[in-house]
């Protein structure tokens, strides 16, 4: 896996942003995930 600077500094500003986003909306997912598991 690339590290993400790298890959931040390839794109342009919009996409980056949307990088980050992206990237905020799979963390709160996947902590999401975690809770709905954990409170069956």
């Amino acid at each position: 896996m690339l590290p993400t600077a790298l890959i931040l500094s390839q794109l342009r500003p919009n996409d980056q942003r949307a990088l980050m986003i992206h990237h905020i909306i799979t963390l709160t997912a996947k902590c999401v995930l975690k809770r709905s598991i954990a409170s069956i």
